[in-house]
């Protein structure tokens, strides 16, 4: 897992972003 982070990191990180941003959407709706 650990491997698999550090070579998709940046990925990983947008993905993270996304899914704070549609949780914020849902909290405010």
């Amino acid at each position: 897992m650990e491997a698999f982070g550090f070579t998709t990191g940046q990925p990983v990180i947008i993905d993270a972003q996304q899914g704070l941003l549609i949780i914020k959407l849902e909290m405010l709706t």
